[in-house]
């Protein structure tokens, strides 16, 4: 528009991409590999410019995925902080595992964790076969 500055395009442009952020996130993905990346063949002596793109790329990934995390974080949550919902994952993951002790324990199964002999862990939660009646707990 004539006789708007740099401040009011770049207002616009930021309006247009936070109302659609999906179609701007994909059309930026497939306007990448046209950007004007040399090839490593082709290009100034000791400068790899396929490594830029590598590094630009993950990046981009990296730094969406943490919007996207915060996003919910916050939009969602109202947790204002990483570190709070840390506290709650955790609250969570211990109270999964304590629930999991209580059913196991309450049908006379078990829960064994062993190293793998190719590395890794393997967790194995044994239930008795029964009869379909449910079981009082303690």
């Amino acid at each position: 528009m004539a006789g708007q500055g740099a401040g009011g395009v770049v207002r616009r442009a930021a309006s247009a991409v936070a109302a659609h952020p999906l179609p701007v996130m994909v059309a930026a993905f497939a306007l990448l590999p046209l950007l004007p990346f040399p090839h490593p063949a082709t290009s100034f002596p000791f400068i790899r410019f396929s490594r830029l793109y590598e590094a630009l790329t993950s990046q981009i990934l990296v730094w969406g995925l943490f919007a996207l995390g915060y996003n919910i974080l916050l939009g969602y949550t109202g947790i204002l902080s990483f570190g709070h919902a840390a506290y709650w994952g955790l609250g969570a993951y211990g109270l999964g595992l304590a629930v999991v002790r209580q059913v196991v324990a309450a049908h006379g199964g078990s829960i064994l964790a062993r190293n793998r002999a190719g590395g890794g862990a393997e967790f194995v939660v044994r239930l008795p076969k029964g009869d379909g009646r449910a079981v009082a707990p303690d």
